[in-house]
């Protein structure tokens, strides 16, 4: 009987959210966020915008994470020093400039360094990125 009103505790909290999503962002709102937690995944009480406010610190952390161990790989592999481990730090903001302003996708970059590399890159995550294709009107 605890499963059933766990069950039914379960439907009432997505309904109460459901409704909350609508209220504040409409029905295109709502739609929006049935197919962010279909590609996603997710299965949480929070809103999506919750959701990305949420992890944004864990985002942050884990993208500035990435971004010194490639400097430090650039430096004590490649011999980088200051002058081209600046020019490499000022290409990345370069291209990440470029996808969050639209004018380039994950999509872009991942088919020209496929090719520049001669294997196949895969993307399990980018790919469902809203940056995945740049914005055809730019």
């Amino acid at each position: 009987m605890a499963n059933m009103k766990d069950y039914q505790k379960g439907r009432m909290d997505g309904m109460e959210l459901a409704y909350r999503i609508a209220k504040e962002n409409g029905l295109s709102g709502l739609l929006d966020e049935i197919r962010f937690r279909g590609k996603a995944k997710v299965n949480t009480g929070l809103m999506m915008k919750e959701l990305e406010d949420a992890s944004e610190p864990m985002r942050g952390f884990i993208n500035e994470g990435y971004i010194l161990i490639w400097l430090a790989v650039l430096h004590d592999e490649f011999g980088f020093g200051n002058k081209r481990l600046n020019q490499a730090m000022d290409k990345f903001e370069q291209i990440y400039t470029a996808i969050e302003g639209g004018y380039a996708g994950f999509a872009d970059y991942i088919e020209e360094m496929s090719k520049k590399m001669g294997r196949q890159l895969t993307s399990r995550f980018l790919s469902e990125d809203a940056h995945w294709e740049k914005d055809p009107e730019k």
